[in-house]
């Protein structure tokens, strides 16, 4: 769907929905043999890599674990079967390109439209960076979903947000 992406990313599998079978990198090998794939388990503690975004990583069978984290091998031949679980995820992750704010604005508006897809009202998020706030603006430009938004804010930027919001609403 979007080949001018150089990663495909994603996730929030269970391997309990798959007969308790945890995904190997040959699957995402058999599905996208040519580009980087990187899929997040739904808790976020493990995820699942094929070759290349492993050889991107320089991860191999013979890759030392991180410190708290663990690549996992095939208890037989010994080589590693792409997952990754907690610190070693963030090897692979450091190679992914970090979308600028226009293609996060995009990203955002398209959820935001698939979640009104799904009939929500009401969307609940938490910002950790005052420019998230932006990419919001950005989005939510017309808000033509209608959703309505709780967006957490750090206590750390109430003098920023008093100030927006009197710029916004005065």
């Amino acid at each position: 769907k979007h080949p001018g992406q150089s990663w495909v990313t994603g996730g929030f599998w269970d391997e309990n929905s798959m007969a308790g079978l945890l995904p190997d990198k040959s699957w995402l090998d058999d599905l996208c043999p040519n580009r980087p794939v990187f899929l997040s388990r739904y808790d976020v503690h493990t995820g699942v890599a094929n070759t290349r975004a492993l050889e991107l990583a320089k991860i191999d069978s013979n890759s030392p674990d991180p410190f708290d984290g663990r690549i996992v091998r095939d208890p037989t031949t010994g080589t590693d079967t792409g997952l990754l679980i907690q610190k070693a995820m963030n090897i692979v992750r450091s190679k992914i390109p970090i979308p600028d704010d226009h293609e996060r604005a995009q990203l955002l508006a398209n959820a935001i439209e698939y979640a009104h897809s799904l009939g929500l009202t009401t969307v609940h998020d938490i910002i950790h960076d005052w420019d998230e706030l932006e990419i919001y603006k950005k989005a939510l430009d017309g808000n033509p979903a209608g959703l309505q938004f709780n967006i957490k804010i750090p206590i750390d930027f109430i003098d920023r947000l008093l100030a927006f919001n009197h710029d916004q609403y005065p």
